[in-house]
């Protein structure tokens, strides 16, 4: 299920990310989404992935 997010964000970001969306032909939220989905369990206290890098967690994808 998807829910509607309103949020800001640094410009420069949001322009990079659009700039990123265009290029593989996605939409902008999808690119939110994925660095969430890759940014969260580094976070997240109750994860196993908790701790590891973004490159790591690239390799294990």
């Amino acid at each position: 299920m998807k829910v509607t997010l309103r949020t800001t964000l640094d410009r420069d970001l949001a322009k990079r990310a659009r700039e990123i969306a265009e290029k593989r032909e996605i939409s902008f939220s999808a690119i939110l989404e994925r660095a969430l989905d890759r940014y969260l369990p580094l976070i997240d206290d109750n994860s196993s992935e908790k701790g590891r890098r973004p490159e790591e967690l690239r390799r294990a994808a």
